[in-house]
C-alpha cells in the first residue's frame, strides 16, 4: 500500500511539472521513515521559486492558479514577512473573475502571519461584490482574524444573508472585532 501511495504521489509530481507548475514536494523523502515523509516547502529567500508561484497565481487555469496560491499560503504561515510583490498578487487574485481563485487568495491573506492592513478594503469589496460565495466566507474569517474595525457595516449586512455559512462567519468576526478594546 505504502509503495502505490508513493507511486501516485510521484505520478501526480511529474504531471504537474510537466505543466510548467512548481512542485514543492522532494521525491526523497517518500521513504520507509514516516519523518521523511513531511511536505519540504519552499524558502521565501528563494527569489527565482517564490517569482515562479507568483507568475503561476496570476496566469493559468483555475486550478493551477489556487495550487499556486496554496503554495504562498503555506510561505505566509511560515514567515513573518513577504515581498511586497507576493502581497500583490494575492491582492489582484482577490478580484479575479474565478471564485476559486478569489476564495484561495482569501484564505492566503488569512494564514499570512505579519500585517497586511491593505487587504481589508478588497476583502470588504469580495463580501460586498460576492455575498453568496465561499470566497465571502473565507473574506469574513479573515477581517475578524485581522480584528478589521472598517469592515462591521458589511459584517453586520452579512449577519442577514441567506447563507448560514456566511451569517456564521459573520458573527464570528463581529465578536472578535469587538472583543478588541478601543484604545483612546
Amino acid at each position: 500500500m505504502r509503495f502505490l501511495k508513493r507511486s501516485v504521489v510521484c505520478i501526480l509530481c511529474l504531471f504537474l511539472e510537466s505543466c510548467g507548475m512548481p512542485v514543492a514536494i522532494d521525491r526523497k523523502q517518500f521513504s520507509k521513515d514516516t519523518q521523511q515523509q513531511k511536505k519540504r516547502y519552499l524558502e521565501t529567500n528563494d527569489v527565482n521559486a517564490l517569482k515562479k508561484i507568483e507568475a503561476s497565481a496570476l496566469n493559468g487555469d483555475p486550478f493551477q492558479r489556487s495550487y499556486a496560491l496554496g503554495e504562498i499560503a503555506g510561505i505566509g504561515r511560515r514567515n513573518e514577512i513577504l515581498p511586497e510583490s507576493t502581497k500583490a498578487v494575492l491582492l489582484t487574485c482577490l478580484d479575479s473573475s474565478e471564485p476559486v481563485v478569489r476564495r484561495e487568495a482569501a484564505i492566503a491573506i488569512s494564514d499570512l502571519k505579519g500585517d497586511f492592513p491593505e487587504a481589508i478594503p478588497k476583502l470588504i469589496g469580495v463580501i460586498a461584490n460576492f455575498p453568496d460565495s465561499d470566497a465571502a466566507s473565507f473574506a469574513t474569517r479573515t477581517l475578524g482574524k485581522m480584528k478589521a474595525r472598517e469592515a462591521l457595516p458589511v459584517l453586520k449586512k452579512a449577519l442577514s444573508s441567506q447563507y448560514e455559512k456566511i451569517r456564521h462567519e459573520a458573527k464570528q468576526a463581529i465578536d472578535e472585532i469587538e472583543s478588541v478594546e478601543v484604545k483612546p
